[in-house]
């Protein structure tokens, strides 16, 4: 069985902290928090997912842009319809709105879970990808990305490039890192 709750770090808990990102996110930056779960958790959560059978092949082209991945996504919330792994990060992320809300010095009413768009784990094999896009047209207030890319390498391809009016930023996949920006 997976813990309940999902324990953040102790960047979740200091001000200090909590103040510095929140200012850096209004400034348009990307943050990245290594180590944003405690480390036994996240490996609970990386070895839970890969064991998942539930994974379906995910390739669109749309005006915004494409992508080809593997998708594990909620088919129903609150029921067998999802995987348990990802019911309970769900309901994590929802269950701390307040402290998100606080990050992102955003009222967020919501964390939507039925949005299948967005309430999903994604994994990326040799010749998945995304296009360059925005969330913004997702109607997001905070974007948040928890990566559990264990062992990546350069020449892999799938690091996260943040795309800035100054020029864009390449953010290499890593365990137990999270990244988060304001669309």
């Amino acid at each position: 069985p997976w813990p309940w709750p999902l324990p953040l770090n102790k960047w979740a808990g200091d001000e200090a902290t909590i103040d510095g990102i929140r200012a850096s996110l209004w400034e348009g930056n990307m943050i990245r928090i290594l180590g944003a779960v405690q480390q036994e958790i996240a490996e609970i959560v990386y070895q839970d997912l890969l064991e998942v059978d539930q994974w379906e092949f995910d390739a669109a082209a749309t005006p915004t842009g494409q992508h080809s991945r593997r998708i594990l996504k909620c088919l129903s919330w609150g029921s067998g319809g999802c995987p348990q792994v990802l019911g309970h990060f769900h309901r994590f992320m929802a269950s701390q709105l307040q402290f998100w809300s606080k990050l992102a010095g955003l009222p967020l009413m919501s964390w939507s879970p039925l949005d299948l768009s967005s309430a999903a784990a994604t994994l990326y094999r040799q010749g998945d990808f995304m296009s360059p896009h925005t969330d913004l047209e997702q109607g997001c207030g905070l974007s948040v990305i928890w990566s559990l890319a264990l062992g990546w390498r350069p020449e892999q391809g799938g690091a996260l490039w943040w795309m800035r009016h100054s020029g864009a930023e390449l953010f290499a996949p890593a365990f137990n890192t999270m990244y988060m920006f304001k669309p």
